[in-house]
């Protein structure tokens, strides 16, 4: 479990990094992030919603200049080990803002002819969230066995 969990959390942070250099590198590009937070609706659920929006300019251009950088550096948090809860809630966020931006059920979906599927950004929280426990499960063992090993040499003495 270990390993597996190890690996999860290497790729999510190595995935959140490239995003993050890919919406710098087309930040200003025909259909790239600034372009899409300016002009497109919020499609909540999808399923046909036609969406609410645009988001104001106000907030989507602090939102815009900041979710590259958010990606990078949440996911150099994961590959490092550091600061996994706090940066896993930051991709929390972000993704929940990702499927309230494109849908739940996104129109351009996974299965064949478009059919709507779940939006693949459920199943990157499923995976942060699951790292997220693992590091609290990593920090519960080590001080469960700190304790241990205290109650051990206070026997001793």
């Amino acid at each position: 479990m270990k390993t597996a969990m190890t690996v999860t959390r290497i790729l999510l942070g190595v995935f959140f990094i490239l995003s993050g250099i890919a919406n710098y590198l087309h930040f200003r590009d025909s259909g790239g992030l600034l372009e899409t937070l300016l002009t497109a609706k919020l499609k909540l659920w999808g399923l046909g919603f036609e969406g609410i929006g645009p988001i104001p300019a106000f907030l989507a251009l602090p939102y815009a200049y900041l979710l590259p950088a958010v990606e990078i550096a949440a996911g150099l948090l994961f590959i490092i080990d550091r600061w996994v809860k706090w940066a896993g809630l930051l991709l929390i966020l972000m993704l929940t803002s990702f499927i309230m931006a494109f849908g739940l059920f996104p129109a351009a979906g996974l299965l064949p002819n478009n059919e709507s599927s779940w939006d693949k950004n459920v199943f990157l929280i499923l995976n942060v969230w699951a790292c997220i426990a693992w590091d609290r499960y990593r920090q519960l063992e080590v001080a469960a066995d700190s304790r241990s090993a205290t109650h051990m040499n206070a026997l001793h003495k």
